[in-house]
C-alpha cells in the first residue's frame, strides 16, 4: 500500500452526470497533460474521502457554484482549510437559491482570508475577489473556428431541476443533462437561447449567440461580467405575453465578441500562477497514486445536504421512540399501581366478608346453643 503522507494533489468539485455544468467545470479536465505528472485524487464535494487529504497535500476547489448553496458544501470547504494548508479555489461561485429549493440561508462562515489563491466566477462581487471565468470555456469550440448554420430564433436549455415550460410558444428544447457537444451545437444553430441554467447562459454568450435568462432562482445570475438578458414568467402568463416579453428580451441581448477569448486568457493565467504555488511547495512528481473516479451514484443533486435532513428526521423518529418508550414504562407503571390497589381491596373485601360470616355462624350457634 501507498503511503498516504506523499504530496498530492485533489481536485474537488460537484460531479453530476446528469447537469453537464457540474460534470466539466474542473479545471482537471483542461490542464491534466501537466497535472498527470502528479499523484492526483478527484473528488466530489459530497463525497470527500477525507482520510485522503493530509496537510502537505495541495486541495483544489472549483470550478462551479460551491459558495453558500448548502450548509454541507460550506463545513466540507471549512473542514477541507482546517485540514490542509494549501487549498486554492479556482473560478468558484456564490450560489444561494431561492426559497423553492428549501437549502437554508443560514450558512456557516468561509474564511475565504485562509485560502493560499482563490478567484471566484462572479464578476465585481462584494467579496472584491479575483474574478476569474469557469475553466469550462476549454470545453467550447472557438467561435472563430466554426461556422454552423442558423436552425431557429429562440432555443431553450432548460435547467434538470426547474423546468420552463414554454410549450405554448413550441420552442425546440433541450436540457442541460445534454453532453457539452450537443449543448454548444444546439446554441450555435440558434440566433438566441432561453435557459434558467447559469453555465448554458455563460456559454451561449461565450460562443456569441444571445443569452436570455428566464426566472432566475439564485444569487449566481447576479454576476456575470457580460450580462443576459433577464425575464420573468409565471404560469398565468398567456403565450402572447410571454412571447412579447422574449421578443423585447431579443431586442435587448448583445453578442459579446470578446468574451470568449478572455475567459481562455484567464483561466491560463491562473494555471501559472497555481504551477508556482505547486513548484514553491514541492510536490513530487510520481502518478503511481491517481484516483481519477466517476461517481456513477451520484446524480441525485446535494446528496449530503438531504442526508443531513435525513439523519436529523431519524433523531426525530429516535426522540420520538423514546418518549413512547417513556409513555410505555410509566403507563405500565401506573397499571401495575392500579392491579396492587386493586388487589388489595379485593383481599380487603374478601376478608372483611370472610370475617362478617364468620361472625353470622357464630351468633346463630349462640342463640341455637341457649335454645337448647
Amino acid at each position: 500500500m501507498l503511503d498516504r503522507n506523499i504530496g498530492k494533489i485533489h481536485f474537488i468539485n460537484r460531479i453530476d452526470k446528469d447537469n453537464v455544468g457540474d460534470w466539466i467545470c474542473s479545471p482537471l479536465n483542461y490542464f491534466y497533460d501537466y497535472f498527470k505528472k502528479y499523484n492526483l485524487i478527484r473528488h466530489d464535494i459530497d463525497f470527500i474521502d477525507w482520510n485522503e487529504i493530509q496537510r502537505e497535500d495541495i486541495v483544489i476547489v472549483g470550478g462551479g457554484g460551491l459558495l453558500y448553496v448548502t450548509e454541507t458544501f460550506n463545513l466540507s470547504i471549512n473542514k477541507l482549510l482546517q485540514k490542509c494548508d494549501t487549498v486554492i479555489a479556482w473560478s468558484v461561485g456564490f450560489n444561494t437559491h431561492g426559497e423553492q429549493w428549501s437549502n437554508g440561508n443560514n450558512f456557516p462562515e468561509i474564511p475565504l482570508d485562509k485560502f493560499k489563491l482563490i478567484s471566484i466566477r462572479d464578476y465585481e462581487h462584494p467579496s472584491n475577489l479575483e474574478y476569474l471565468p469557469c475553466p469550462s470555456v476549454f470545453a467550447l469550440p472557438s467561435p472563430d473556428s466554426v461556422s454552423v448554420d442558423i436552425k431557429r430564433k429562440f432555443g431553450l436549455i432548460g435547467h434538470k431541476d426547474l423546468s420552463v415550460n414554454l410549450d405554448n410558444l413550441h420552442i425546440e428544447a433541450i436540457s442541460n443533462s445534454s453532453s457539452i457537444n450537443e449543448i454548444a451545437e444546439f446554441i450555435l444553430s440558434s440566433e438566441a437561447v432561453i435557459t434558467n441554467s447559469y453555465h448554458c447562459a455563460f456559454w451561449t454568450m461565450l460562443l456569441r449567440r444571445k443569452a436570455i435568462v428566464i426566472n432566475k432562482f439564485s444569487t449566481k445570475f447576479d454576476y456575470y461580467k457580460y450580462q443576459p438578458e433577464f425575464v420573468t414568467v409565471s404560469k398565468n402568463d398567456d403565450s402572447t405575453t410571454i412571447k412579447e416579453v422574449l421578443e423585447a428580451a431579443y431586442g435587448r441581448a448583445k453578442i459579446y465578441d470578446a468574451a470568449y477569448a478572455e475567459a481562455v486568457n484567464l483561466n491560463n493565467d491562473f494555471f501559472e500562477k497555481v504551477k508556482e504555488i505547486i513548484f514553491e511547495k514541492g510536490i513530487k512528481e510520481g502518478n503511481d497514486y491517481q484516483h481519477l473516479y466517476e461517481l456513477n451514484n451520484s446524480s441525485l443533486w446535494n446528496t449530503q445536504n438531504e442526508l443531513k435532513k435525513i439523519g436529523r428526521i431519524c433523531i426525530r423518529l429516535e426522540e420520538l421512540q423514546n418518549n413512547i418508550n417513556d409513555l410505555h414504562d410509566e403507563l405500565y407503571d401506573v397499571i401495575n399501581n392500579l392491579h396492587d390497589e386493586l388487589y388489595g381491596v379485593n383481599a380487603q373485601l374478601k376478608e372483611e366478608i370472610s370475617s362478617g360470616r364468620f361472625i353470622k355462624k357464630a351468633l346463630a350457634k349462640k342463640i341455637l346453643g341457649k335454645g337448647d
